[in-house]
């Protein structure tokens, strides 16, 4: 593939649901995410990967009723190609399958 591509996503739960159980810390580490901000009332996680990824933590998260508030960013790219210009990569590619 000659596209790199990633989505970032942002989660707001509940300060209260990381203590006692670990379950959120938990989860956090097994998605491979960042805890961002803590306040006595809120804890904002990050995820960036693909959407299959972001949609699982993002399940998950619900799961335990904590997802308080979440966006994402939509997918955002970069070419591999040494084509600088991503409209000249995406135009080069749109020849190439026409042919």
């Amino acid at each position: 593939n000659e596209i790199i591509y990633q989505e970032v996503a942002l989660f707001k739960v509940p300060t209260e649901s990381l203590y006692g159980e670990d379950i959120i810390e938990n989860t956090v580490r097994k998605y491979n995410a960042k805890i961002l901000e803590v306040t006595p009332v809120y804890t904002v996680i990050e995820k960036t990967g693909h959407e299959e990824e972001i949609d699982a933590l993002f399940r998950q998260l619900r799961e335990y009723g904590e997802v308080k508030q979440f966006t994402r960013s939509g997918r955002i790219a970069i070419t591999k190609s040494s084509t600088e210009h991503f409209s000249d990569y995406l135009e080069a590619l749109d020849k190439y399958h026409k042919e």
